[in-house]
C-alpha cells in the first residue's frame, strides 16, 4: 500500500516600501498573481485583498509609485524573489469590498514608457540599443553584434523607447527584456537551443490546451533590396528551417537597406511566421522554476509532446486553492 504524499503549503512574503507586511495582511489577501513575460513585455503583479474593514480604502490606501517586493514558493523551501514592483492602479469593487492593487515592475521606469520622436542615422541595432541604454542608466547584455548592418535611418515616431526597441529587435528576430539594470538581447534561435530545465508529464498537468496552426506556415520569405552597383531591384529569399511544401512564400513589404539586411530580415520573418505553428496553454501545480524565456519538455500528448518555450508564466497563489502556474508556450520544431 503506497504512502500518500503530503500536500505542500504555498507561502509568500510581501514587503511594502521595504517593510515586511506579510503577517499584517495574511488573512486579508485572497489572491496574489505574478506574471513573468517575455519579448520585451513588462512583468506585473496583481494583489486581491478583502477589505471589509475598509482599511485599504482608508488609512492604508496604496499610493501610486510605492514599491512592493514579492517572494513566492512553498513553506518547506526557500522562497524565490519575483522582483520589485511599483503600484500603478488601485481598484475597489464590491460588495463585498475587495481592493485590487495592480503593479508594474520597477525595471520599466516612467521614462522608458514616455513617447519620443527621434531619428537614428548611420547606426547599427547594437549602437541604437546602447544609445537608449545609456540614456536610462542601463547596460546592454547580449546585443546582436553579428547584426552589423548600418541603417541609413531608423525613426522613432511618438513611440516609447521600450516599444521602439521591441519593434526593432522583433524585426530581426531577437527577444529583449529589461531586468536588474540590464537591457538583455537574445536571438530567438539561440533561446530555442537551450536545454529544457525540466520535464512536465501529463499526470502533473492540471489543465491543458494545444492548438495546431501548422497549415498556415510558409516555406520561405522574400525581402526586396536595391543593388546600387547593378542599379536593379533584387530579392533575398530565406527558406524555412522545416519548410511546409504546400505553404506559400511570405513576401515582406518594403525594401531593406542592402543584401545583407534583406537576408537578415527574410531569415527573421520566416522564423517569426512559423514559430507559433503549435502553441499550448498549460496549468500545473506552482513551480518557481517556470518563467518566460525558458524551455521545458512536455510528455504524454502524442504528436503535441516535445520541447516548448515559455512565453508567459502566471504564478497565482489563492487562499482557497493554493499555488498554481499557468503558462502560454510555443513548440520548438524537432
Amino acid at each position: 500500500m503506497s504512502t500518500p504524499q503530503a500536500v505542500r503549503s504555498s507561502a509568500w512574503q510581501l514587503n511594502y516600501q521595504g517593510k515586511d507586511i506579510t503577517k499584517d495582511i495574511l488573512l486579508m489577501v485572497e489572491e496574489i498573481t505574478y506574471t513573468s513575460k517575455g519579448d520585451g513585455a513588462s512583468s506585473d503583479l496583481d494583489i486581491k485583498i478583502e477589505d471589509s474593514g475598509q482599511l485599504w480604502q482608508g488609512p492604508w490606501y496604496p499610493t501610486q509609485g510605492d514599491v512592493l517586493t514579492l517572494w513566492i514558493g512553498y513553506s518547506d523551501a526557500p522562497l524565490v524573489a519575483c522582483g520589485s514592483f511599483q503600484i500603478d492602479q488601485p481598484e475597489l469593487e464590491g460588495p463585498p469590498d475587495v481592493m485590487h492593487i495592480h503593479c508594474l515592475t520597477t525595471d520599466i521606469t516612467p521614462s522608458l514608457r514616455t513617447p519620443n520622436t527621434i531619428g537614428y542615422e548611420n547606426q547599427t541595432l547594437p549602437q541604437i540599443a546602447q544609445t537608449i541604454a545609456t540614456k536610462h542608466g542601463l547596460t546592454v547584455v547580449g546585443a546582436p553584434a553579428s547584426l552589423n548592418v548600418t541603417f541609413k535611418r531608423k525613426t522613432q515616431r511618438q513611440e516609447t523607447d521600450i516599444a521602439f526597441l521591441h519593434r526593432l529587435s522583433n524585426q530581426y528576430n531577437y527577444d529583449f527584456t529589461i531586468k536588474a539594470g540590464q537591457l538583455i538581447f537574445r536571438a530567438r534561435t539561440v533561446v530555442e537551443q537551450a536545454a529544457p530545465i525540466l520535464t512536465i508529464a501529463r499526470q502533473n498537468i492540471m489543465r491543458f490546451e494545444f492548438i495546431d496552426k501548422s497549415h498556415g506556415t510558409y516555406k520561405a520569405a522574400q525581402v526586396n533590396y536595391f543593388d546600387p552597383h547593378a542599379k536593379a531591384l533584387n530579392t533575398a529569399t530565406a527558406p524555412a528551417t522545416a519548410p511546409n511544401p504546400t505553404g506559400d512564400t511570405l513576401k515582406i513589404r518594403g525594401r531593406a537597406e542592402n543584401g545583407q539586411d534583406a537576408m537578415a530580415r527574410a531569415t527573421a520573418e520566416i522564423h517569426k511566421a512559423n514559430m507559433n505553428s503549435i502553441t499550448a496553454r498549460i496549468t500545473t501545480p506552482g513551480n518557481t522554476n517556470l518563467a518566460a524565456g525558458v524551455t521545458v519538455t512536455i510528455q504524454g500528448f502524442g504528436v503535441f509532446s516535445g520541447k516548448f518555450l515559455i512565453h508567459t508564466a502566471k504564478h497565482q497563489i489563492q487562499r482557497a486553492s493554493g499555488y498554481t502556474t499557468s503558462m502560454e508556450l510555443r513548440k520548438i520544431p524537432d
